[in-house]
């Protein structure tokens, strides 16, 4: 038997206690009154429920312990905030799998801000397949690094508690195009690349594809580089610190960008993408930032030297190397790399797949990677 429809109040339910800051056209209030009635929570102070107010460590043992006795909450303490990446996993662990039957068709990655390695992954894809979360706004992101309110708490427990009450959700898989350029634009940016006397080289552009400054551009447009500079939307400016990763043959590069908490873009499977679809490039086209353009994927897998590669009709002109490819979901399916220059709008783009091959060792400077490059190219040609 699950685990929810065996659960009996930890303390002695009372009767629903009606808050001064829980009004009942409040979209929680039912959620608050069935929490206290079972005495998984309590008021803050003097019949103040503070719905608004981060819900902490302490609370979330408390509540976890009322909600499951057989939870161990020892590792959860402190009177900090606890996070909803954090809770998502506890609510996890202490209704267990067999009482998270789904009821939602949440395909892998469909949630575009839980990075799929993330240590909560599981935990946030079970609750949105059966029903307990169901996303923060109209694209169904989670916002795994806010802070979780008490009247978030409610709902989710009150979701654990009684099947009932959790909800269907499905998540997008077409957006508009002014919603993939409100979801995507900032996880855009614009690179300037240096000589090692600081000479301006070039400008191109690049995207996040962690939250922690990890980026893809294409390896072309560091070249030469001695050092880096990233500009996001806004205008505020980042260092480029190293290259995590790179393959010259395929045109793919992933770099460290100084900073973190960035928004970044869930990478769909290049291979999957079918001639005809929907694509939209999305990068800094003649220095100009910010610049999204609709097109189609004119032929899905085009053999250029050797590399299976994406066409695609969307407009891209010189600075848009390294920009993203999206697809109708504003996915990432390919990096913009190239155009035929004889004809129009006959666009080339490194697969997504190419990024999530690359294996990430270890952070080396552009210094270095651009002594590698120069030193193999010496060789090849002496030999």
């Amino acid at each position: 038997m699950a685990l929810a429809s065996q659960l009996t109040p930890a303390l002695a339910a009372p009767e629903s206690q009606r808050y001064r800051d829980v009004p009942e056209s409040a979209w929680y209030y039912d959620s608050v009154a069935f929490v206290t009635d079972r005495g998984y929570m309590q008021d803050r102070w003097n019949g103040f429920f503070a719905p608004n107010a981060a819900f902490t460590y302490d609370e979330a043992a408390a509540a976890l312990s009322r909600f499951n006795p057989n939870f161990d909450s020892s590792a959860i303490s402190g009177d900090e905030a606890i996070s909803r990446a954090r809770f998502a996993e506890h609510i996890h662990a202490a209704l267990g799998a067999e009482s998270l039957e789904p009821i939602n068709e949440i395909t892998d990655y469909a949630i575009r801000d839980v990075p799929r390695d993330a240590a909560y992954s599981e935990a946030v894809y079970a609750l949105y397949r059966a029903g307990v979360a169901t996303g923060g706004d109209k694209f169904g992101r989670f916002f795994p690094d806010r802070t979780l309110t008490r009247a978030e708490a409610c709902v989710m427990l009150r979701r654990a508690a009684e099947p009932a009450f959790r909800m269907y959700v499905s998540l997008p898989d077409k957006l508009s195009a002014e919603d993939i350029f409100e979801i995507c634009i900032a996880s855009a940016f614009t690179i300037e690349t240096y000589d090692e006397f600081g000479e301006f080289i070039r400008s191109g552009s690049g995207f996040f594809i962690s939250p922690d400054g990890l980026a893809a551009t294409c390896f072309h447009v560091l070249a030469g580089a001695y050092s880096a500079e990233i500009t996001v939307n806004g205008g505020e400016k980042f260092k480029v610190v190293g290259v995590a990763a790179y393959d010259a043959e395929t045109n793919a590069a992933i770099i460290s960008a100084e900073g973190d908490s960035f928004d970044w873009l869930p990478i769909a499977d290049s291979d999957a993408v079918k001639t005809g679809a929907t694509a939209y490039s999305l990068g800094s086209p003649l220095g100009l930032d910010g610049t999204i353009s609709k097109g189609v994927v004119s032929y899905a897998g085009r053999e250029v030297e050797g590399q299976s590669m994406l066409q695609f009709t969307s407009n891209i002109s010189q600075g848009s190397g390294g920009g993203a490819l999206l697809d109708s979901a504003g996915r990432v399916i390919g990096i913009t790399s190239s155009s035929f220059t004889a004809g129009e709008t006959l666009n080339l783009a490194v697969m997504s797949n190419r990024i999530t091959e690359l294996k990430i060792v270890r952070i080396i400077s552009l210094a270095a990677v651009t002594r590698s490059v120069k030193t193999a190219a010496e060789t090849a040609a002496g030999g």
